[in-house]
């Protein structure tokens, strides 16, 4: 699939992400091309959560924001590429992984004005790992010590994007 196909399909997960969880209409978006919509389902599984983010070389964890246990983990080898939102859904964010059977799904977030720093943090850790030649990992799976908020907590207010 060329890049911008994968651009449209991830605008599409974050608006069916989205309208189905209720949090957003749909507006005006680009209609997805036919031959596309057979990589979505035609109803996301959604589970509005409050959560917080890490992104590191190792992959792109979730945690619960109250006790840091961890909900989902992705390690960089299994993550394809990432997208933001547009229109209704700017401050929507969402990457494309292979879980262990290496099917392709899409992890959608609504970042607030975050978004634009998630964002370009993925895109850090790839450059990072391609300047670097770090190998891409998928077996290591964060502590619950390396979901320490003052690690990167996109719910704290101002941290922004951290060092590469």
């Amino acid at each position: 699939v060329d890049p911008m196909a994968k651009i449209d399909i991830c605008c599409e997960a974050i608006m069916r992400c989205g309208v189905a969880a209720k949090l957003a209409k749909a507006g005006k978006q680009k209609k997805l091309d036919k031959s596309l919509k057979g990589f979505l389902n035609d109803l996301p599984y959604v589970k509005p959560m409050d959560l917080k983010i890490n992104l590191s070389t190792d992959g792109i964890a979730t945690a619960d924001l109250q006790n840091s246990s961890i909900i989902s983990f992705d390690g960089m080898k299994k993550i394809s590429f990432a997208a933001g939102g547009t229109g209704n859904f700017y401050n929507w964010i969402t990457y494309v992984a292979k879980d262990k059977k290496d099917n392709r799904y899409c992890h959608v977030f609504d970042c607030g004005p975050a978004a634009d720093d998630v964002l370009a943090t993925i895109g850090q850790v790839f450059t990072i790992m391609i300047e670097k030649k770090i190998p891409r990992s998928s077996s290591i799976r964060p502590s619950a010590e390396a979901m320490n908020p003052m690690y990167f907590d996109m719910s704290a207010p101002g941290q922004g994007v951290p060092p590469p």
